[in-house]
């Protein structure tokens, strides 16, 4: 399963970036694949996305959720991922520290493999640099 690791610092104090993190159903709002967000129960969801220009649906569960601490998650159908979020003081603001593990899509293999994975970081990256202008404003 590949991996995928990203940092940001968040110029906010801690308790404003865990609570915008959990606001779950605000992900399309700075997350560009993702289409829809649900919360299905006290700690399930149900996605809507686009991979590689793909529909793609799926239901998560939150494994973990430490107020203004982490966030963790894996899925219980269809794309299979997981993943956790933590967050930590610092001396200007939140760091917020992702972790990301998802299945490639099916038939994804050598140079287009590779060309999902980067694509899939990238968007990652973009994602946190959105999330990141949206809680400073």
């Amino acid at each position: 399963m590949p991996r995928i690791e990203e940092r940001i610092h968040v110029d906010a104090p801690i308790d404003q970036v865990y609570r915008f993190w959990t606001n779950f159903e605000s992900f399309p709002r700075f997350m560009e694949n993702v289409d829809q967000v649900k919360m299905t129960g006290p700690k399930t969801l149900h996605w809507k996305a686009h991979i590689a220009g793909t529909p793609v649906e799926w239901d998560a569960e939150i494994t973990e959720l430490k107020p203004s601490e982490k966030v963790a998650w894996r899925s219980t159908t269809g794309t299979g991922n997981s993943g956790e979020v933590t967050f930590a003081r610092a001396d200007t603001g939140t760091d917020v520290h992702v972790i990301l593990e998802y299945t490639p899509p099916a038939g994804a293999v050598g140079a287009t493999l590779d060309q999902f994975a980067r694509a899939t970081e990238r968007n990652v990256e973009e994602d946190l640099q959105n999330f990141r202008r949206m809680v400073e404003r």
